[in-house]
């Protein structure tokens, strides 16, 4: 399996970035770790699996990998936003139209 070195240049951080307060990453692991169960990626939805996991599965460990800051890459880029309110959509307000014939 091929190392990664280096990773391509991003100089452009995010705007809540700038606001944050100073954060200190934790060092890199060296060595190999074993558990059940593997993360790739900091963002949210990486990291709202993890916080899942390790609620399902409390005797198991958790591994989340992330290449940079904990919310780096597009979930801290985003031009949207999360919310967590459902949305009052279902068969009443959504019409399903058929493909005009060709």
């Amino acid at each position: 399996m091929q190392k990664i070195t280096s990773l391509p240049a991003d100089d452009a951080l995010p705007g809540w970035y700038h606001t944050s307060q100073p954060r200190t990453p934790r060092p890199a692991h060296v060595g190999q770790k074993h558990a059940r169960w593997a993360i790739v990626g900091a963002g949210l939805t990486g990291l709202a699996a993890a916080r899942q996991l390790a609620l399902n599965f409390p005797n198991d460990e958790v591994v989340l990998i992330e290449a940079q800051d904990v919310g780096f890459g597009s979930s801290g880029r985003n031009a949207g936003f999360a919310i967590d309110v459902p949305h009052d959509i279902g068969p009443r307000t959504i019409s399903v139209t058929s493909p005009p014939p060709i």
